[in-house]
């Protein structure tokens, strides 16, 4: 889920929680020494660490901070800034071109093994 605020003409800012099923065999119990058995979804195969952060942009210039505990229950801060968000968002529109480009090749090819490509678009 995520909120988006604006803070200001050139101030925004969106706001994110990730649920994110980790898998473990680790069997989570309470001071008794008993399992905590709602802890652990899937019956202790899996659990849950939730990723907070937020993304903002101020002039122009990106920041992401990301924070979560882990299955150790140690907690961690990530702040990423400007020059490496940039290229976050230039690796994934990088990768978002090359899978177009292949699905659309397949496609083509999908229409010529069928025989429904128009003659104009066939080489000759």
């Amino acid at each position: 889920m995520s909120k988006k605020n604006r803070l200001g003409n050139d101030h925004f800012v969106t706001e994110f929680h990730i649920k994110h099923l980790e898998p473990t065999g680790k069997t989570i119990r309470d001071d008794s020494g008993l399992p905590l058995e709602d802890w652990a979804v899937g019956g202790g195969m899996e659990q849950m660490v939730t990723y907070n952060g937020y993304t903002s942009r101020l002039d122009g210039k990106w920041r992401l901070h990301l924070q979560w505990v882990d299955l150790n229950n140690e907690g961690h801060r990530v702040v990423l800034p400007d020059g490496v968000v940039k290229a976050i968002f230039r690796s994934q529109d990088t990768i978002l071109k090359a899978s177009k480009s292949e699905g659309a090749r397949k496609a083509h090819l999908t229409r010529l093994d069928k025989g429904t490509v128009p003659d104009q678009f066939l080489s000759r």
